[in-house]
């Protein structure tokens, strides 16, 4: 439910299984389909590989929208609609974990065709200082929260994929910390220990810059010491490469924090 996923056949078995939980099937899902990302990136497509909607990044997220809506007795058919139950209560809950009037957020959809929400940067780091810390034995909002950041931590390539950035840096923190990418260079760490949140976007949306970015903030703020640094520095300094993978530069993080 928390994926954006690469759309690999572990992927695509766990939403066909979510989905068939809920009692509802790919064509319930309303996300649209598109190449997944493991063949974005060198991974050959098999002969008669034909996608779905169950590929789609976002579809984990998706089946459980559908599964929220059959268990309150919800339409499913309508489910993105913003003036759907589920998308006003999605809206409340934002509200209130960043503590920001409805009023004061920007609306969009997304490329999936949610409902989308923006607000200030601030405001999304202390939802995810929140997530992070969350405790199972608090009340039951934060204990949902705990169980959804506890799967992340243990299971970092169900919402993510091989090779990927936040299932190497969630990984790396051993139960730690949680990072999530988003669009266009967004980028969130929820710091269990640290207590924490971490929210960045990289102006031109470029992932690598991101990527670096966050490690880097991560090492500055002392969350990461120079062992777990190491692990990363394939993503903290990854090399250029042309169209012919003959490495051509190097990317390199140069600025430091200030506290305001």
């Amino acid at each position: 439910m928390c994926a954006s996923h690469s759309g690999e056949d572990v992927h695509v078995h766990a939403v066909s299984d979510m989905l068939a939980k809920a009692d509802c099937t790919e064509r319930d899902l309303r996300c649209g389909c598109h190449m997944p990302e493991r063949f974005l990136h060198g991974e050959a497509v098999p002969p008669g590989f034909a996608m779905d909607q169950r590929h789609n990044n976002c579809s984990g997220k998706h089946a459980g929208f559908l599964a929220y809506c059959q268990m309150g007795g919800y339409s499913t058919y309508d489910y993105l609609d913003s003036s759907h139950f589920l998308q006003r209560e999605i809206v409340k809950v934002v509200s209130d974990l960043s503590e920001t009037s409805p009023t004061q957020f920007w609306y969009g959809t997304d490329g999936c065709s949610a409902p989308n929400i923006g607000l200030p940067l601030s405001r999304l780091a202390k939802i995810w200082a929140r997530f992070g810390a969350a405790r199972r034995d608090a009340d039951e909002f934060q204990r949902g929260m705990a169980t959804l950041a506890d799967a992340m931590m243990n299971w970092p390539e169900m919402y993510s994929g091989t090779g990927r950035a936040d299932n190497a840096l969630t990984r790396s923190g051993r139960g730690k910390w949680v990072s999530k990418t988003g669009a266009q260079g967004v980028r969130c760490v929820g710091a269990r220990v640290h207590g924490l949140g971490i929210a960045l976007k990289v102006g031109g949306g470029d992932y690598p810059t991101a990527y670096a970015v966050t490690i880097e903030v991560m090492r500055q703020l002392g969350i990461l010491d120079a062992e777990t640094t190491s692990e990363l520095q394939e993503w903290l300094e990854p090399v250029l490469r042309n169209c012919n993978g003959s490495a051509v530069g190097q990317l390199s993080c140069d600025f430091k924090l200030k506290y305001v």
